[in-house]
């Protein structure tokens, strides 16, 4: 079961971060007590199996081209990597946390996340692009569960991630896998519009006898997944 992060105690552990100094304006600093509030405020509401969720001084390698004055997110699972929906989940939901952080930084932060590092590895760090006004979760909800509808896909369920912009989780069962993953590709197409209100979008996919055949995910411009070998979908 996913775990809710909420303020309190749970937080204590969710934003452990090593040091309390920001560091002035000179050198990679140690993040301060308004991005620790930042960082709070994102996590609160949402549900999720990361383990730990902290900042930290953005690591050396991650130092070539990035501004200074800039952090890095780090979060961890105790889940196991053979549960290809959970664990994409995961590393999906540290895109979600890193991207809507950075969306807010600049008006509630001193610095902004340049990295960050997932539980099955790390990336440059953006922003959610999401604009405002946010969609209502009814109103997305009806326009995902039409555009895949007219694709054929039978939505079994819909669900939202993220408190803020709405992250819509999309369960979609399918007899035909092959047919079913050409036709996600042109409904998230279609969906683009409606997207740009969110903070990320997830979609997994089951066949007749529920087994996932394919994940994917993605958050501004980036994204992630995993599809079963036979559907040729490497670039994933």
């Amino acid at each position: 079961m996913f775990r809710t992060l909420m303020l309190g105690c749970a937080l204590v552990v969710a934003i452990a971060v090593a040091g309390s100094a920001s560091g002035g304006g000179a050198g990679w600093p140690q993040p301060d007590s308004r991005d620790k509030a930042l960082l709070a405020s994102v996590l609160h509401g949402m549900k999720t199996g990361l383990q730990t969720v902290r900042l930290e001084r953005l690591e050396a390698q991650w130092h070539k081209g990035r501004p200074q004055g800039t952090l890095q997110l780090v979060t961890t699972t105790s889940d196991s990597r053979k549960d290809t929906a959970r664990s994409t989940r995961e590393d999906w939901d540290t895109l979600l946390i890193a991207h809507g952080y950075n969306e807010r930084c600049v008006r509630a932060a001193v610095h902004c996340i340049a990295a960050d590092i997932g539980p099955s590895g790390g990336g440059v760090a953006g922003r959610s692009g999401a604009k405002r006004p946010f969609w209502s979760a009814r109103h997305l909800a009806q326009v995902i569960r039409r555009q895949f509808a007219a694709a054929g896909l039978r939505v079994t369920s819909i669900a939202f991630e993220h408190p803020n912009a709405f992250a819509p989780i999309v369960t979609v069962r399918s007899s035909h896998p092959r047919r079913a993953y050409k036709a996600e590709r042109s409904t998230w197409v279609a969906l683009l519009p409606a997207l740009r209100h969110t903070e990320g979008w997830f979609v997994q996919m089951f066949d007749a006898r529920g087994r996932v055949f394919y994940v994917g995910a993605g958050s501004g411009n980036t994204g992630e997944g995993w599809c079963a070998p036979y559907l040729g979908c490497a670039h994933l």
